[in-house]
Protein backbone atom coordinates (compact mmCIF):
# COMPACT_ATOMS: atom_id res chain seq x y z
CA UNK A 1 0.00 0.00 0.00
CA UNK A 2 1.78 3.51 -0.96
CA UNK A 3 0.30 6.00 0.67
CA UNK A 4 0.57 9.71 -0.45
CA UNK A 5 0.63 12.63 2.00
CA UNK A 6 -1.45 15.30 1.69
CA UNK A 7 1.48 17.87 0.90
CA UNK A 8 2.66 15.24 -1.51
CA UNK A 9 -0.77 15.06 -3.65
CA UNK A 10 -1.27 19.16 -3.96
CA UNK A 11 2.66 19.63 -4.50
CA UNK A 12 3.17 21.06 -7.93
CA UNK A 13 6.03 19.96 -10.43
CA UNK A 14 8.09 22.40 -9.15
CA UNK A 15 7.74 21.85 -5.64
CA UNK A 16 8.77 18.32 -6.50
CA UNK A 17 11.47 19.12 -8.27
CA UNK A 18 12.56 21.29 -5.71
CA UNK A 19 12.19 18.68 -3.02
CA UNK A 20 14.47 16.64 -5.28
CA UNK A 21 16.84 18.99 -6.08
CA UNK A 22 17.46 19.40 -2.18
CA UNK A 23 17.53 15.72 -1.45
CA UNK A 24 19.95 15.23 -4.52
CA UNK A 25 21.95 17.82 -3.45
CA UNK A 26 22.03 16.33 -0.36
CA UNK A 27 23.17 13.27 -1.29
CA UNK A 28 26.05 15.02 -3.57
CA UNK A 29 27.69 16.98 -0.59
CA UNK A 30 26.92 13.33 1.84
CA UNK A 31 29.18 11.42 -1.31
CA UNK A 32 31.56 14.15 -1.80
CA UNK A 33 32.55 13.97 2.18
CA UNK A 34 32.56 10.68 2.63
CA UNK A 35 34.58 9.99 -0.50
CA UNK A 36 37.40 12.69 1.28
CA UNK A 37 37.17 11.29 4.60
CA UNK A 38 38.20 7.58 2.49
CA UNK A 39 40.83 9.80 0.37
CA UNK A 40 42.10 11.24 3.59
CA UNK A 41 42.63 7.61 4.80
CA UNK A 42 44.36 6.23 2.49
CA UNK A 43 46.79 9.15 2.43
CA UNK A 44 47.69 8.57 6.38
CA UNK A 45 48.08 5.01 5.01
CA UNK A 46 50.54 6.08 2.52
CA UNK A 47 52.24 8.20 4.78
CA UNK A 48 52.87 5.72 7.57
CA UNK A 49 54.09 2.93 5.13
CA UNK A 50 56.61 5.12 3.61
CA UNK A 51 57.13 6.85 6.63
CA UNK A 52 55.87 10.12 8.18
CA UNK A 53 59.56 10.86 9.20
CA UNK A 54 60.51 11.69 5.75
CA UNK A 55 57.81 13.97 4.85
CA UNK A 56 57.87 16.24 7.91
CA UNK A 57 60.93 17.78 9.75
CA UNK A 58 62.24 17.69 13.07
CA UNK A 59 59.51 19.82 15.51
CA UNK A 60 57.44 20.72 11.86
CA UNK A 61 54.29 19.49 13.15
CA UNK A 62 52.91 19.72 16.99
CA UNK A 63 53.51 16.83 18.67
CA UNK A 64 49.40 16.42 19.22
CA UNK A 65 49.30 16.44 15.71
CA UNK A 66 52.05 13.87 14.92
CA UNK A 67 50.33 11.95 17.11
CA UNK A 68 46.79 11.97 15.93
CA UNK A 69 48.27 10.94 12.30
CA UNK A 70 49.19 7.67 13.21
CA UNK A 71 45.91 5.53 12.72
CA UNK A 72 46.99 2.02 14.16
CA UNK A 73 48.47 -0.31 13.24
CA UNK A 74 49.97 -0.79 9.46
CA UNK A 75 47.74 -3.11 7.29
CA UNK A 76 49.21 -2.63 4.04
CA UNK A 77 48.39 -3.13 0.48
CA UNK A 78 45.19 -4.44 0.94
CA UNK A 79 43.48 -1.31 3.09
CA UNK A 80 45.23 0.55 0.27
CA UNK A 81 43.48 -1.23 -2.34
CA UNK A 82 39.87 -1.69 -0.10
CA UNK A 83 40.61 2.01 0.63
CA UNK A 84 41.14 2.87 -3.64
CA UNK A 85 38.35 0.99 -4.73
CA UNK A 86 35.74 2.14 -2.33
CA UNK A 87 37.29 5.76 -3.40
CA UNK A 88 36.79 4.96 -6.96
CA UNK A 89 32.72 3.66 -6.44
CA UNK A 90 32.14 6.79 -4.44
CA UNK A 91 33.15 9.09 -7.05
CA UNK A 92 30.68 7.25 -9.31
CA UNK A 93 27.83 7.65 -7.35
CA UNK A 94 28.89 11.18 -6.87
CA UNK A 95 29.16 11.80 -10.49
CA UNK A 96 25.36 9.93 -10.92
CA UNK A 97 24.45 11.73 -8.26
CA UNK A 98 25.50 15.43 -9.86
CA UNK A 99 24.24 14.14 -13.21
CA UNK A 100 21.22 13.45 -11.22
CA UNK A 101 20.70 16.68 -10.18
CA UNK A 102 21.82 18.67 -12.74
CA UNK A 103 18.59 17.14 -15.02
CA UNK A 104 16.20 17.98 -12.08
CA UNK A 105 17.71 21.84 -12.33
CA UNK A 106 17.44 21.46 -15.80
CA UNK A 107 13.67 20.14 -15.54
CA UNK A 108 12.87 22.75 -12.84
CA UNK A 109 14.06 25.56 -14.87
CA UNK A 110 11.97 24.50 -17.93
CA UNK A 111 8.66 24.69 -15.49
CA UNK A 112 10.50 27.81 -14.73
CA UNK A 113 9.93 28.86 -18.27
CA UNK A 114 6.63 27.74 -18.97
CA UNK A 115 4.89 28.76 -16.09
CA UNK A 116 6.90 31.38 -13.82
CA UNK A 117 3.70 32.42 -12.46
CA UNK A 118 2.69 28.62 -10.94
CA UNK A 119 6.59 27.82 -10.31
CA UNK A 120 6.59 31.31 -7.62
CA UNK A 121 3.68 30.36 -6.29
CA UNK A 122 2.22 33.62 -7.33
Amino acid sequence: MNLTLPAERDATPCERLRTERRRLLGEVQRLSWLRRLVQARSDLEVARLTGLDELTGPGELDPLVRSALVVGEVRGPELLRSLSDTARGLDVAGNQARAELAQATEQLLDQLAQDPARCLGL
